[in-house]
C-alpha cells in the first residue's frame, strides 16, 4: 500500500505513503508470503483473520477482567471515554502500537506508528460493526538514555540541529524514574533558535513547555505530548510504569518465572525454525536469561537463572526464588517485561486485535508465537506501520532540477555528486575519454602479442604499463569532473540541502527528524492532513 499526495491543507508539501518493511522476514510477512504465516497470527490485511483473532480474544477476557483493565487507561475526551466504556463492557477492542519516550517525542516515525493506529481501529471498526480503539503504550520501563534523550530539528539553514538531555548519572533507570530538571530550559531554547519565527513555531514551543516541565519524568512528559497531540483524535494511553499495570501483570510475571526454562526452549525452538526457513534471529535468546527485569535504587537489569536462584545481570546480586515471587506479590513495581514478552503482557492485559509496528517488531513477532502460547494469550495480528516521506516545494524543485527520485538521495554525497557531474559531461569529452581508453586497451593488447615471441615475460611489465596508463586517463576524468563540480558548486549545494531533507546523515527523515521541525512549518493541521492521506484497505 503505497500512494503520493498532497494533502489539501498544506500547499507545498507532498506526503510519500507507503507501509514499511524491513529484513527478509519483515518483507515476506508485509508480501503475505505464506511460507512465513504459520509464524504470525494470519495475514494483517485480512479481514477475516481479524474476525478470527476477534473471537479468540473475546472468549479469552471475563467481565472481570476487562473492566480491571479500564482503570490502566487514559481517555482524555468524553468520547475516548465512552468508547473505553464499552469495550471495557465486553463490546470491542484495542489496536495497540509504542515507542520509547524519546525527547520531545521522538522521530518522525512515532507520529506515524500513531497515525496507523488509528486508520486501522477506524477501519476495524467499520468493518466489524464493534468499538475498535486505538491504544498507545508508554514502555516507561525502558532504560536506554542514550536512545531517547536527544532531538534532532532542521534549522532555516537547511541544517541539522540536535538538542540533548546531559544524563544525571550512569545508573541504567527506567524512564519513569528519570526526573526532568531545570537544564530543559536551555534545550528549549536551543529548539526555538532552530525553528522559524512564526505564529505555528512559537505553538510548538509552547506545547513542548507544557508538555516538558521539571519535576516530570522522561515518560509523563512524552505520554503529555503525545496526549495533546493524539487525543482529539479519539487515541487512548496506557504506561507500563502504571501502578494497575503492575498489579494485574502478577500472574502473568509468576508464570513466566515458574517456567522460564520451558519458555527458553519454546523461543529458541521458534527461532530454529525462523534459521532453518532462511531468516535470522531477530532478538537473541539467551540460555539462562529470563524474560523479565527487575529494577530497585541501583537501576534496572535483568534476572538470570543460575542453580535455582536469581542473578541480576549487571551487579550480580543473587535472589532466591522464594524472595523473587514476595517480592513481585508485594512490589510488583520492581519488575517488567523485557522486549520479547512486552506484545505478551499487552495482549494479557488488554483485548487486543493487531499491533502497528515497524519492521524490527515485524520481525520479531515471528519468534514470540510461542510465549503467547505458553501464557495462553491470543497472539495478535502485526500491521506495519505507515512510513511516510515529506517533500518540500523547494525539494521538489530540486529533485526535478537533476532529473531524480527521493530515494535517490539515500546515495552517499559524493557518489551522487559525481555522478551528476558525469551525466553533465559533454557528449565530445564522453566519447574522447572512451576513444582514449579503447585505443590504450587494443594498443597494449597488440604490442603484448607482438612481444610474446621475444621473451613471455614481457606480458607482466607491458600490463603494468597498461594499467598505468588507464589510470593517469582515470585521473584527467577525475579533474575534469572536479572542475564540472566546481562551476556547478550553487546547484550541488541545493542538492546537499535536499538530501539533509530526505536522508539527514544518510537515514530515511522519518528515523531522525522531530516531527516539530515540520510542524512549525506547516502548523497544528500538518498531522491530521497526513492522516486524511493514509488508505489503508482490508481484503474479505
Amino acid at each position: 500500500m503505497s500512494a503520493t499526495q498532497a494533502p489539501e491543507a498544506l500547499p507545498g508539501l507532498e506526503a510519500h505513503i507507503a507501509v514499511v518493511g524491513g529484513s527478509q522476514l519483515a518483507e515476506d510477512y508485509k508480501a503475505v508470503n505464506p511460507a512465513i504465516l504459520s509464524f504470525y497470527a494470519g495475514s494483517p490485511w485480512s479481514l477475516g483473520a481479524f474476525e478470527r483473532v476477534a473471537q479468540q480474544v473475546r472468549a479469552s477476557f471475563t467481565a472481570e477482567r476487562l473492566q480491571a483493565m479500564k482503570a490502566a487507561i487514559r481517555a482524555p475526551t468524553p468520547e475516548s471515554q465512552a468508547k473505553l466504556e464499552r469495550i471495557a463492557n465486553g463490546e470491542g477492542f484495542f489496536v495497540s502500537t509504542g515507542q520509547q519516550a524519546g525527547l520531545f517525542g521522538g522521530p518522525l516515525y512515532t507520529i506515524y506508528k500513531s497515525l496507523t493506529a488509528l486508520r486501522l481501529a477506524e477501519e476495524l471498526e467499520r468493518a466489524l460493526g464493534v468499538p475498535v480503539a486505538a491504544l498507545f503504550w508508554t514502555p516507561s520501563d525502558d532504560h536506554d538514555w542514550d536512545e531517547v534523550s536527544h532531538a534532532v530539528l532542521l534549522n532555516a539553514h537547511n541544517e541539522l540541529v540536535e538538542v540533548r538531555l546531559g544524563q544525571p548519572d550512569d545508573t541504567p533507570r527506567s524512564m519513569a524514574h528519570r526526573t526532568i530538571d531545570a537544564s530543559i530550559d536551555e534545550v528549549l531554547q536551543l529548539v526555538d533558535a532552530a525553528l522559524p519565527a512564526n505564529e505555528f513555531a512559537t505553538q510548538v514551543i509552547e506545547l513542548l513547555r507544557d508538555s516538558y516541565v521539571p519535576g516530570r519524568s522522561m515518560s509523563a512528559a512524552y505520554r503529555h505530548l503525545l496526549e495533546a497531540l493524539f487525543a482529539p483524535m479519539g487515541m487512548l494511553f496506557t504506561d507500563s510504569a502504571h501502578p494497575v499495570v503492575k498489579q494485574l501483570s502478577i500472574p502473568l510475571l509468576r508464570h513466566e518465572f515458574e517456567n522460564t526454562e520451558q519458555h527458553t526452549k519454546l523461543l529458541r525452538e521458534r527461532t530454529d525454525q525462523l534459521l532453518r526457513a532462511g531468516y535470522h534471529e531477530q532478538v537473541l535468546v539467551p540460555e539462562d536469561a529470563s524474560n523479565v527485569m527487575f529494577e530497585d535504587e541501583q537501576g534496572r537489569e535483568r534476572l538470570m537463572r543460575t542453580d535455582g536462584e536469581w542473578q541480576l545481570r549487571r551487579t550480580k546480586r543473587v535472589l532466591s526464588h522464594a524472595d523473587v515471587m514476595q517480592l513481585l506479590d508485594t512490589h510488583p513495581q520492581h519488575f517488567s517485561a523485557n522486549v520479547l514478552l512486552r506484545p505478551v503482557q499487552a495482549s494479557w492485559l488488554f483485548p487486543t486485535l493487531a499491533y502497528i509496528g515497524g519492521g524490527a517488531e515485524l520481525a520479531y513477532f515471528g519468534q514470540i508465537g510461542g510465549l503467547f502460547e505458553a501464557h495462553n494469550v491470543p497472539m495478535p495480528l502485526v500491521l506495519p506501520r505507515f512510513g511516510v516521506d515529506l517533500i518540500e516545494r523547494k525539494v521538489r524543485k530540486v529533485l526535478d532540477k537533476f532529473e531524480l527520485q527521493p530515494a535517490d538521495l539515500r546515495r552517499p554525497f559524493h557518489e551522487l555528486a559525481a555522478q551528476i557531474a558525469r551525466d553533465d559531461l559533454p557528449q565530445r569529452v564522453v566519447d574522447g575519454l572512451a576513444r582514449i581508453r579503447r585505443d590504450l586497451s587494443e594498443s597494449y593488447a597488440d604490442l603484448v602479442d607482438a612481444t610474446a615471441s621475444i621473451d613471455p615475460t614481457l606480458r607482466g611489465p607491458l600490463e603494468g604499463a597498461r594499467n598505468a596508463s588507464h589510470k593517469q586517463v582515470d585521473d584527467v576524468e577525475r579533474k575534469i569532473l572536479s572542475h564540472l563540480k566546481k562551476r556547478n558548486e550553487v546547484a550541488l549545494e541545493q542538492l546537499r540541502k535536499a538530501a539533509v531533507h530526505l536522508y539527514p546523515n544518510g537515514a530515511r527523515q522519518e528515523r531522525v527528524v522531530n516531527f516539530a521541525a515540520y510542524q512549525a512549518r506547516y502548523g497544528p493541521e500538518l498531522i491530521a492532513a497526513i492522516y486524511r492521506c493514509m488508505e489503508l484497505a482490508l481484503t474479505p
